[in-house]
């Protein structure tokens, strides 16, 4: 049995997530954000309003995590720039996830920096914190050269932003509590969001600063695709033999536990396929490739496989033309809404509504269970949640998605 969106709301017995002040679990790092919130004034920090008259020359966004955070986090982008249409917005970010923004014609300056807890390099943790610490002293130094007016964290979780802003004397500081270091920022604002949209997370932040609350209607995701990159996946598209719109099946994941079982790809695959759809499969990375062409190879009339040949900018310019995006829990999903593509997401039951792709045309699969949702980071060892996910309930929501289509059409 399967069911699609709204997903549970989060469990009231997880604290961090329904109640408490902190979106981790970890007993002593807990206890220590509520030393160091303390000592810091956290509670000044919340009651204190942001200033009405409050016109900034130089603004700082802040999103350090990865691609599918930033996806989200780039819908502050117009409404800070319809409240504030003189100022310079700049942007500070994971490097992996830098080029999503590197030609966004609103933004100025892209910063980057690796925490070293949200590090992917696989090297000890005393070479990350090394690593680490040498990149924060440099950017330091660079935000400090910049003057800026106001800093917005965007991040909900541990490891924020927060330390190094107030680092860097910005003095306009707002942020999350949740996350720890409440307390060094000029304004923070509790955590109340269980179940909401992480869109919603983010409205309601920005909704602190009085000079954006006329413009939150415009919070949507900002990222726009060079033409340049359009023309390039284009080209390798037809180089493919792809003419007609087609299928995205993106095939994977950030981690192992959120992998859909590869038995099922194939009944997918082969049930579209016999619906006369062509499919574009991509991925990233020797695994994702592989699989991608033993996906393929099962439908060779019907499917191609441009797993391990694109950058991003031309991943992202093959998912915003497909006529519907079929993936996994990952950037590639969150990336097709951002561009209006209807989605169908093959999803673990681990997180609760939170994280679903935006946008109306949009469905989530997953298979109820009573430990849903978890919010266990790595998942479980059984997964029943994502493995049990049949092909057929994946392929009746493509139907049905592809059938709101052709009404629309004809409407």
């Amino acid at each position: 049995m399967t069911a699609s969106v709204p997903l549970p709301t989060p469990s009231a017995t997880r604290p961090g997530l329904a109640c408490g002040r902190y979106l981790f679990f970890n007993p002593l790092l807990r206890t220590a954000m509520r030393l160091i919130d303390a000592l810091t004034g956290l509670r000044h920090s919340l009651a204190r309003p942001m200033p009405a008259s409050l016109a900034p020359d130089r603004i700082l966004l802040c999103m350090q995590a990865h691609i599918g955070d930033l996806i989200y986090a780039s819908a502050a982008i117009p409404v800070l720039r319809a409240a504030f249409p003189a100022a310079r917005i700049d942007f500070l970010v994971h490097p992996a996830a830098a080029h999503l923004l590197a030609e966004h014609p609103e933004l100025g300056q892209i910063h980057s920096l690796t925490h070293w807890k949200l590090d992917r390099s696989g090297q000890s943790l005393w070479r990350r914190l090394l690593r680490y610490l040498g990149a924060r002293r440099t950017l330091l130094q660079t935000l400090r050269a910049n003057h800026y007016a106001l800093a917005v964290d965007l991040y909900a979780y541990f490891p924020n932003s927060i330390p190094l802003l107030a680092s860097a004397r910005i003095p306009l500081r707002l942020g999350w509590a949740s996350g720890g270091f409440g307390g060094l920022l000029s304004h923070a604002r509790e955590w109340d969001c269980a179940g909401q949209h992480i869109l919603e997370w983010h409205r309601r932040l920005l909704a602190q600063i009085p000079a954006c609350r006329p413009h939150l209607g415009h919070l949507q995701t900002s990222c726009p695709l060079p033409a340049t990159a359009l023309a390039r996946s284009r080209e390798l598209l037809q180089a493919a033999g792809i003419h007609s719109p087609f299928l995205c099946f993106h095939v994977g994941a950030g981690g192992a536990h959120k992998q859909w079982p590869e038995p099922a790809w194939h009944e997918l695959a082969l049930a579209c396929a016999a619906r006369g759809e062509r499919i574009v499969l991509l991925g990233f990375g020797p695994a994702e490739e592989a699989l991608a062409q033993r996906i393929a190879a099962r439908v060779p009339a019907a499917a191609v496989s441009l797993a391990g040949q694109l950058d991003f900018t031309r991943l992202a310019g093959c998912i915003a033309q497909a006529r519907l995006f079929v993936g996994l829990d990952s950037m590639g999903t969150h990336l097709a809404a951002a561009h209006a593509i209807p989605v169908v997401g093959i999803y673990p039951g681990i997180m609760d509504g939170s994280w679903r792709p935006a946008g109306r045309h949009s469905r989530i699969i997953t298979t109820p269970k009573p430990c849903a949702p978890c919010f266990l980071p790595a998942g479980c060892a059984s997964m029943a949640c994502l493995r049990e996910t049949p092909a057929s309930a994946v392929f009746a929501a493509i139907e049905a998605s592809l059938g709101e289509q052709m009404e629309a059409v004809h409407a």
